[in-house]
């Protein structure tokens, strides 16, 4: 569960597969949606309250928008559940979203809510003019709005991914230095911003870049090379770390 910025909105998730918005003064359900597949498993509020973050076991993460009581996108890039998901508030702006999610494929994935792609469906994130993208149970439950097919909704693509630990990960936080994951063995590592000046060669420990410019079609030019995360990191030796495949 997670309170709105502004506290008058609780986010709650379960493994029934909804999204509940409780409002926190009435304790009235504002509205519910539902997931694409399975269990929801995390959520986070979007710095302005605006969005809504889930993760679950349809291996996605899902962006909903409370105004318009609807999906705005899904993004994909995990390969197993989705553990945790949370806004980066130091790279959210008038511009972009920052999103950061962990799952237990291992990955650490950063996304940019302003690369959304659309075929004419979805939210306008610059106009917020609203499109058909969500579809109401029917007029006697207005309150629950039920999942669309995946080929029916907006997607965003990963603006990076890595192999941060060799267990899958079960939590991560943002701060203004940097980003902070645990794993199921117990292993917290810091991911610290680069300098202004220059970008810190030295890796965390055990961490693989799996991401490639050619398969998530990454766009350098978009990317805030100056606030973005070190992540630069060596490849995992197979004789010490032990083989670890992006398949899995």
């Amino acid at each position: 569960m997670k309170f709105s910025p502004n506290g008058r909105h609780l986010a709650a998730v379960s493994d029934d597969g909804y999204l509940y918005i409780i409002d926190y003064s009435t304790s009235k359900l504002h509205v519910r949606f539902q997931s694409f597949y399975g269990g929801i498993l995390c959520c986070c509020w979007s710095p302005d309250g605006k969005y809504i973050v889930t993760g679950g076991e349809d291996d996605l993460i899902s962006v909903y928008d409370i105004t318009s009581k609807s999906i705005l996108a899904r993004g994909i890039g995990h390969s197993s559940f989705v553990a945790a998901v949370t806004f980066d508030a130091v790279q959210c702006d008038n511009e972009r979203y920052r999103i950061v999610s962990v799952g237990q494929d291992t990955r650490l994935i950063l996304w940019d809510l302003d690369r959304i792609h659309s075929d004419e469906k979805g939210v306008d994130i610059e106009q917020k003019k609203e499109k058909k993208n969500s579809i109401i149970s029917n007029k006697t439950e207005a309150l629950c709005v039920a999942a669309l097919p995946q080929n029916e909704v907006p997607y965003f693509e990963p603006v990076s991914i890595h192999r941060a630990h060799l267990e899958p990960i079960r939590d991560v936080t943002t701060f203004m230095e940097g980003i902070v994951t645990v794993c199921n063995q117990n292993i917290v590592k810091f991911w610290a911003r680069p300098t202004h000046n220059r970008i810190d060669e030295e890796a965390v420990d055990d961490a693989k870049v799996v991401d490639n410019v050619d398969e998530f079609k990454k766009d350098e030019d978009s990317m805030h090379a100056a606030n973005d995360l070190d992540m630069s990191a060596d490849d995992i030796s197979a004789n010490d770390k032990g083989k670890v495949s992006d398949e899995e």
